[in-house]
């Protein structure tokens, strides 16, 4: 962000935290308008500027956030916006989740984003935040009913008045946990979105969704989004998509699990597209504007994640239903990797599961929405949801979570409370 060296730089010695001085050389904007940039060594690269050349002497001394121990979960219960990371290397899996909330101290430039994450891994970014100019939920990683924003700002570059809320925050060693509603924002009966963050040993570190949206006791066609960085690449199959980077042609393989087709009078239907969006302020910023400004990064479009998201690939899971209840998975993995292979289980009535099985180990991931009845495989439980990794060699139990330590069990057999 601008004047980046200046503020970092300052909250580094006021706060005595010389990890933002990390931040401030890793974080790095290419052909910035304003500054160039020049490497101090280490890796690092910071602004060319006599604010840089005065904190010289401060900027050489960086601390790692690993070696500072820096938690990799953070929330800000104003704001209600949280983010989650697998660890600190560079190839960690790192998701921002916003909860949209508003203050009372002060108005910006607010958009219906309750519900929307960002993801970044294995060095690419997948899923992104379209910034400027970009309010109403459809443009951001939301779920559209019948593929519409629940309020409209008619073309204009307005802020959205109607708040979200974060109404969970669970972070944990094996699988961090986050919730919103976006009722207002969706102009629904109700709606909200349930994510995790999968960390540990024996897989990629993905990230889940579950979906709870009411439009208003009918069925509509909910259109699960996401938007990504110019210059990846989208491929659709029948049920199932998958995202190369641009950067380093990693990818990601994004699942979704549905309803049972028995649970109600007309089963669940899923089918995938991709479209390219632009700017959603078109009463505000011209399209002969737009146009001049996509000239500008004509070559090196992914460049425009610094700034305005002129332009971008998204991708788009539209489920039809009487509801829009289904979970996505989005599992990062390196190029000539195998994907993983991922299978709906049958459920109890009003939940949802899945196993996911990667070379080494295999999880099972079950969603209960009223009655905490978490019942799928071999797993059973009690709670709200729960995650179990077991060793596909010889079937143990790694480690888990979610669910009531105390009503675990697996093939059968009870979970002592703390086992893994």
């Amino acid at each position: 962000f601008y004047q980046r060296h200046l503020v970092l730089a300052r909250a580094a010695a006021a706060a005595r935290d010389k990890t933002l001085l990390w931040l401030l050389g890793t974080l790095t904007i290419p052909n910035d308008r304003w500054f160039s940039e020049v490497g101090i060594g280490n890796g690092h690269r910071v602004p060319c500027s006599w604010i840089t050349l005065a904190l010289l002497d401060d900027l050489r001394e960086p601390i790692h956030p690993a070696k500072a121990k820096t938690p990799t979960q953070f929330r800000d219960r104003g704001r209600g916006i949280v983010s989650f990371r697998s660890g600190w290397d560079r190839d960690a899996t790192y998701v921002v989740f916003d909860g949209s909330q508003r203050s009372p101290s002060c108005q910006g430039h607010d958009h219906d984003s309750c519900g929307h994450f960002s993801i970044s891994a294995l060095g690419e970014r997948f899923a992104i935040d379209t910034g400027r100019y970009n309010m109403e939920q459809d443009q951001h990683n939301l779920v559209l009913v019948d593929g519409k924003s629940g309020r409209s700002t008619d073309g204009e570059w307005r802020a959205s008045s109607h708040p979200g809320r974060l109404i969970d925050y669970r972070p944990g060693e094996f699988c961090d946990f986050a919730a919103a509603d976006s009722s207002h924002q969706h102009n629904c009966y109700w709606a909200r979105r349930h994510l995790g963050l999968v960390k540990g040993a024996g897989a990629p570190s993905y990230v889940w969704t579950v979906e709870d949206i009411n439009k208003a006791n009918d069925r509509a066609e909910f259109w699960w989004t996401l938007n990504t960085c110019p210059g990846n690449r989208i491929e659709l199959f029948k049920s199932h998509a998958t995202i190369r980077g641009q950067a380093h042609g990693k990818l990601l393989d994004v699942h979704f699990a549905l309803p049972d087709p028995k649970a109600y009078p007309k089963p669940h239907t899923l089918s995938m597209s991709q479209d390219v969006v632009r700017v959603g302020s078109p009463k505000y910023m011209s399209d002969e504007e737009v146009c001049k400004n996509l000239a500008a990064f004509r070559g090196r479009e992914h460049e425009m994640i610094h700034g305005r998201l002129w332009q971008r690939p998204r991708l788009i899971a539209k489920v039809g239903g009487y509801n829009g209840r289904f979970m996505s998975l989005m599992i990062p993995r390196s190029k000539g990797d195998k994907p993983a292979k991922v299978q709906r289980l049958p459920s109890l009535d009003n939940s949802l599961a899945v196993r996911i099985a990667f070379a080494d180990v295999e999880d099972t991931l079950i969603w209960a929405y009223e009655h905490s009845l978490l019942e799928a495989g071999a797993v059973s439980a009690r709670g709200q949801w729960v995650a179990v990794r077991r060793s596909r060699r010889n079937g143990r139990m790694l480690t888990h979570a979610g669910a009531d330590l105390t009503a675990l069990t697996v093939n059968g057999r009870a979970v002592p409370m703390g086992a893994t």
